[in-house]
């Protein structure tokens, strides 16, 4: 007889490539077998769901609201999504209460409250599916340090899916795997189910990507759209819909702090340098940021706000809050609450994180926290903190590959005291990105990844773009 945790995993496994039907099955066998396991429980309502047994998740999200089931607080979000494709709005609100009392600045603390406030006053139509929350998988917690086999495999993993075409940090060369393209293809329609889970407004056929251009590494910040070569897929654009500075837009930014025992010293310089940058970079009237800290969890300090005062005290807040050290987890953590905010028109967001990148504790893994903040639109900026002068550790390579792939950057200080002075250049540089919309040529809502090649030339001269490897399609929507 099976053990409930091998139908866990066959569940977990084929809730990752879309397959709802095969994983309620599964979980279901996994829930009977034991039946008071939170976990279990936890990852059945989100397979339930995605088969449309809205009223099964409703039975399954009652019992486990029954039992210790401290960090799943999103199975309530699951749960109100259930009910509101029920047109059971009492039951709606109910779930979104639950929701946001236990997970009050978590990633969908924001749509839940407009969500919450729309069915108050009745204005959310039952068509408005609201986006569901996503499982992570259970994993070893192991020791790391800058240069460790579990880092290189991290790293290997996301070269083994990457175009051999692509370009990776210094030292870092692209692996041959068996079945490249089908590896590649369920995880881009997984990522792309993540994107859409964010996408409350009505579908449409268009990319928008940010880019920053420099020339000899000083911004260039008077292009026009006919100074940018646009290849989707190796095609020319149908046609440019918009291009302007990120300037003219609104930043929606998360800081993402270390806090875990390994980077301790020198929390008071990045506090330092933090409350610095968040001054100059935002604009108060437009621009909204968060701050959170990590070490083995995620401990929001300051939630969406654009007061400085009050960002000053989340930063000052931030503190130790365990050994280990989970960036994986954490970026994925911040891509989704900055992607899951309800904003109605295009914005810049952006996540700077500061960390050594010795991830030793991470439910998530590299690759599925590089296509997040892909499939988001997310840009990372990195500032490795570790006080190891190793520019080729294998810690320093994640960062650095977090940062390209999304289109940002990561950066080495050469001290403690210099992420004050790199803070005050990258302000700089976010204001200084540009973002281009346009229409791909021939475009199939199929969850598809595009691979993107820009290209900048002014009075004949090739400038060095800075622009994320690539977008998911968007799915065909049904109810």
């Amino acid at each position: 007889m099976m053990l409930p945790v091998s139908f866990l995993y066959l569940g977990m496994m084929s809730l990752w490539n879309n397959d709802f039907s095969a994983a309620d099955t599964s979980l279901e066998k996994a829930a009977f077998l034991s039946p008071n396991d939170p976990q279990i429980l936890n990852v059945l309502a989100f397979a339930q769901n995605g088969a449309h047994k809205y009223q099964d998740v409703l039975q399954t999200v009652y019992r486990l609201h029954r039992l210790d089931h401290q960090g799943m607080a999103g199975v309530h979000y699951v749960a109100a999504s259930a009910a509101l494709s029920l047109q059971d709005i009492k039951d709606t609100k109910t779930e979104l209460t639950t929701f946001l009392a236990e997970d009050p600045s978590g990633p969908l603390s924001a749509i839940a409250r407009e969500k919450l406030d729309q069915l108050e006053h009745g204005g959310v139509s039952i068509a408005e599916v609201l986006p569901t929350a996503s499982v992570a998988s259970p994993q070893v917690t192991q020791l790391t340090f800058p240069n460790t086999p579990r880092l290189k495999s991290e790293l290997n993993s996301v070269l083994a899916a990457s175009d051999p075409s692509d370009e990776f940090p210094d030292g870092v060369e692209p692996v041959s795997v068996a079945n490249h393209d089908d590896n590649r293809n369920s995880t881009g329609i997984a990522a792309a189910n993540w994107s859409s889970l964010f996408t409350i407004r009505k579908a449409v056929d268009e990319a928008a990507v940010f880019l920053a251009v420099s020339d000899n590494g000083k911004m260039v910040n008077n292009l026009s759209a006919s100074d940018i070569k646009i290849r989707d897929d190796n095609r020319p654009p149908q046609r440019i819909l918009q291009f302007l500075p990120q300037s003219q837009l609104p930043l929606r930014l998360a800081v993402l702090v270390d806090t875990s025992g390994s980077v301790e010293h020198r929390i008071a310089f990045e506090k330092k340098a933090a409350k610095t940058f968040l001054k100059k970079v935002l604009n108060p009237k437009s621009d909204l940021a968060f701050v959170a800290g990590f070490a083995t969890i995620v401990s929001v300090t300051q939630d969406f706000t654009s007061d400085s005062a009050a960002l000053d005290r989340g930063v000052d807040n931030l503190g130790g809050n365990g050994e280990g050290t989970a960036v994986f987890d954490a970026v994925h953590f911040a891509s989704w609450k900055l992607a899951a905010y309800p904003d109605q028109g295009r914005v810049a967001r952006v996540l700077v994180l500061l960390s050594d990148g010795e991830d030793n504790c991470s439910h998530r893994s590299l690759r599925q926290t590089t296509e997040a903040a892909e499939a988001a639109g997310i840009t990372v900026y990195a500032i490795n903190t570790s006080v190891s002068s190793d520019l080729d550790s294998d810690s320093n390579r994640v960062l650095q590959m977090i940062g390209q792939r999304s289109g940002g950057e990561s950066v080495y200080p050469r001290n403690m005291r210099e992420p004050e002075h790199y803070f005050r250049q990258l302000s700089d540089a976010i204001r200084s990105r540009y973002l281009i919309a346009y229409k791909p040529a021939n475009f199939i809502p199929d969850g598809h990844y595009h691979h993107l090649k820009i290209t900048a030339e002014r009075d004949g001269k090739h400038l060095q773009v800075h622009v994320r490897k690539g977008y998911y399609a968007r799915l065909a929507w049904s109810h």
